[in-house]
């Protein structure tokens, strides 16, 4: 009766080994479910360039003065959604107003 009692844990043994020698098998991911959150606003800010002043150098500033950027002016833009990098682009006029060409998306 020992015997008995044996025989299976041995196979379920052996079967536990199998398994763990073969490789793990690709799981298939879902896409998320986008439709929840078409609704929702997020703001959407384009970065022109920066430039870092001194103190003094800010506090001259008056009207009609010029800051050059660090960015050239053929750079292209970054298009940011809470602060992420989304994608890149060129600036455009849109009529009265500034618009961003989308030129590379998924930008890091």
């Amino acid at each position: 009766m020992n015997d008995e009692r044996e025989l299976p844990d041995i196979a379920a043994r052996a079967e536990l080994e199998t398994l763990a020698m073969q490789p793990p098998q690709p799981r298939a991911v879902a896409a998320p479910d986008l439709r929840l959150v078409q609704d929702v606003q997020v703001r959407v800010e384009v970065r022109l360039g920066g430039r870092e002043l001194r103190i003094a150098e800010l506090l001259a500033l008056g009207e009609g003065d010029t800051v050059a950027l660090d960015e050239s002016v053929d750079a292209p833009v970054e298009l940011r959604v809470e602060g992420r990098v989304v994608a890149r682009g060129e600036l455009v006029v849109c009529g009265e107003r500034f618009g961003v060409r989308i030129t590379e998306i998924g930008a890091a």
